[in-house]
């Protein structure tokens, strides 16, 4: 003989899930702060976005660059977006996340030989630009997000939430020596 949950026992557990999923739902979107929010959904980007990232990584690997997890994730949620805002400050201003643009248009010397020295020889790999693609935008194997304009080095943020944020709102980020 089966052993029955008694129905209240299933109304319960039917009500835990839900509300897992709506405190899941929840937190993820407070991941970005409303306006930032609003601009990236704006561009494109929505919950559980998911494209192939094949192409980047093909390209990654053909100029020399790593690949890893963290590229791959990030860019299978946020590839090929291409983020127009205003500024804080009142300036139009765009993002992208076009890897296969920004291994184009940066010279690779800059991240395999400064940029990866400037930050204690951590593997980097272009995931787009910024500021209407004057600064190079890449990542690290830990998630954190650089960005890069010739021998200018800074960090933008611990993950893709943090420099979105502070891409939008214009933030100064100092530069790494």
């Amino acid at each position: 003989m089966k052993n029955k949950i008694p129905s209240s026992q299933l109304a319960d557990s039917a009500k835990v899930a839900f509300l897992l999923n709506l405190y899941n739902a929840q937190a993820y979107m407070k991941l970005f702060d409303e306006r930032t929010r609003e601009i990236v959904m704006r561009s494109g980007w929505f919950e559980g976005r998911q494209i192939n990232t094949s192409a980047f990584q093909e390209m990654a690997l053909n100029e020399g660059y790593f690949w890893f997890d963290k590229a791959d994730q990030l860019l299978t949620e946020f590839g090929n977006l291409k983020i127009l805002f205003n500024t804080t400050v009142g300036v139009d201003e765009t993002a992208h996340f076009d890897a296969i643009k920004a291994m184009r248009d940066i010279d690779p010397k800059w991240i395999k030989e400064s940029y990866f020295l400037r930050i204690d020889s951590k593997r980097l790999c272009p995931i787009g630009q910024a500021y209407s693609n004057h600064m190079t935008l890449m990542v690290d194997t830990e998630g954190d997000i650089y960005g890069g304009y010739d021998d200018f080095l800074c960090l933008v943020g611990r993950d893709v939430q943090e420099a979105l944020t502070a891409i939008c709102a214009n933030k100064k980020f100092p530069e790494l020596p």
